[in-house]
């Protein structure tokens, strides 16, 4: 064999060898398959009304318009409002080292098969999914805490990865989740959670929303709200129209993981059986008192 082609083998060997070394799979999520934080029945959404009032519905936030006109809030395409939120749920998500959250908001919507004539209407839960770190919301909500007054804060937080689920059953959304995320650290848009204390109440105004880094596009929210043609998701101002509210303590066990995690631990040993290490004499008795009359004679 030519001393040329011999060179061009060793080429191909090494180039085949280096390519095999640095062929590693990236980090998948591990989804805990039960929320650690969950809120529901205690949310209540508010709006103010056309003439000047404000308006309250359980885990909705009503449609604007006037407050003495029934029709108008009973009509099938308000019945769930701007947004609602049936319920509110964080699961605990590892990823590699880092400790990942992903927060889910089941909402209720529905539409007209013919919108024009508004004929066949069709209601439905919607999911809206976000992943984040969890240390970045840790640090948004401590910060908000520690201002401990009633301003109105927008808190923006970097997201890994959002969509929404449309028309789903409760018990496929963890699993759709699983099959669909994907964690991207350069992901162009924020969780947007806009806070007030509600010193009087002991209760927390609060509303998320998902925005784009740069452009105006809003996702995780039931309908958009705009006024003067621009939308006032994200902006301090929204309180002056709408908001959801609970109880703060609540709100914030969304901030305890490492107790929750400790406790399903705690749990799991609990349940686990116990082991029989013990290492038991099974000498016959007998045979021992025999042995040692043996040795007195």
């Amino acid at each position: 064999m030519k001393l040329r082609n011999i060179f061009a083998l060793y080429l191909v060997f090494t180039a085949s060898f280096g390519f095999s070394q640095i062929r590693e799979s990236e980090a998948l999520p591990i989804f805990d398959p039960v929320p650690y934080f969950s809120i529901s029945d205690s949310i209540s959404g508010w709006s103010y009304s056309s003439d000047g009032q404000w308006i309250e519905w359980p885990n909705i936030i009503p449609p604007i318009g006037i407050s003495r006109n029934e029709d108008f809030y009973k009509a099938k395409h308000n019945l769930f409002g701007i947004d609602n939120i049936k319920s509110l749920s964080a699961y605990h998500v590892k990823y590699g080292k880092d400790t990942l959250i992903c927060l889910v908001k089941i909402f209720q919507n529905g539409e007209y098969k013919y919108p024009a004539r508004k004929r066949g209407w069709d209601s439905y839960l919607d999911a809206y999914y976000c992943i984040l770190y969890y240390k970045d919301l840790q640090k948004a909500l401590n910060f908000f805490k520690d201002k401990n007054d009633d301003e109105v804060y927008v808190l923006r937080i970097k997201t890994l990865d959002s969509k929404l689920l449309k028309d789903i059953k409760e018990k496929d959304i963890v699993d759709n989740i699983i099959a669909s995320s994907i964690v991207k650290p350069n992901y162009d848009r924020n969780l947007v959670l806009t806070l007030q204390n509600n010193k009087k109440a002991k209760t927390l105004l609060f509303h998320f929303s998902n925005l784009h880094e740069i452009f105006n596009d809003v996702e995780g929210v039931r309908q958009p709200f705009s006024r003067s043609g621009r939308s006032v998701y994200g902006s301090v101002n929204l309180f002056n129209y709408l908001y959801f509210a609970v109880e703060k303590d609540k709100f914030f066990d969304i901030l305890k993981l490492k107790e929750a995690l400790m406790k399903a631990e705690i749990d799991l040993q609990a349940e686990a059986p116990i082991e029989d290490n013990l290492d038991w004499d099974n000498t016959d008795s007998e045979n021992v008192d025999e042995d040692e009359d043996d040795g007195t004679d």
